[in-house]
């Protein structure tokens, strides 16, 4: 069993981190690394482990895990599987129920951006026997996959129609809009590049000069805005 008294100033640490403007993706990769930390002791440090299943973020759109590595999602899951193992009190928790359902649904969408998609499915241990073999186009395994849920529960289904729309939303085409390469700024020594959707919409023209509105979104910390009046030449400028 770890520390006592380290394991108490990693969960302070954690705690400082959790409470500031992390990214769902470094929540759940900081939540994680405490938890291996006392990976095969989570009972002892029941109290712990309970705090922090509250502080599980949901993943609600793609845009908060793309470029995620899939096998650290699958590794996360299979470290929430045992925590339940070891606290059956959680099993029935609203957020972790929540909050892991994200976690899988954001597996099979990775999956499926790798072009791979039966992989993420049977990792989480979906049955892809009625699948052509043949077919590898996500939203048709989504689909026949929802069509056959005879076989399988209603918080499967739910994941699967969720990975589905989020599948069409992505591949829908959104008129003046172009995806955009960023860094998110943190304290840990590991980058990652991110996509973000920027778009430009005209509201209102006067004279030679377009009025304009900017809006984007950050986790953990209010939206950012934008707006003036500029002239098209000098904004693209800007935005280059």
């Amino acid at each position: 069993m770890p520390n006592p008294i380290n394991v108490e100033r990693a969960f302070v640490k954690l705690i400082q981190s959790l409470d500031g403007a992390l990214s769902f993706k470094n929540r759940w990769l900081k939540i994680y690394d405490f938890f291996q930390l006392i990976e095969g002791s989570f009972s002892a440090f029941d109290t712990y482990c309970i705090q922090l299943i509250h502080r599980l973020p949901v993943f609600e759109h793609p845009i908060s895990f793309t470029g995620m590595n899939p096998q650290n999602l699958l590794s996360i899951n299979r470290q929430l599987d045992k925590l339940r193992e070891a606290i059956p009190a959680i099993n029935r928790d609203q957020q972790l129920e929540e909050s892991q359902e994200s976690l899988q649904c954001a597996i099979i969408f990775l999956y499926a951006c790798l072009g791979d998609i039966k992989s993420g499915l049977q990792a989480l241990h979906f049955e892809t026997e009625s699948i052509e073999s043949q077919c590898g186009d996500p939203e048709a395994v989504l689909s026949q996959l929802i069509n056959g849920r005879k076989t399988l529960v209603v918080s499967k289904v739910e994941c699967l129609k969720k990975v589905l729309q989020w599948w069409r939303k992505i591949e829908k085409q959104e008129p003046h809009s172009v995806f955009v390469p960023v860094v998110e700024n943190h304290s840990s020594a590991t980058i990652g590049g991110r996509l973000r959707r920027l778009k430009s919409i005209v509201i209102g023209i006067r004279d030679d000069r377009d009025h304009y509105e900017s809006h984007y979104y950050v986790v953990g910390a209010e939206r950012g805005e934008t707006k003036g009046d500029v002239s098209v030449s000098q904004q693209v400028r800007n935005i280059s």
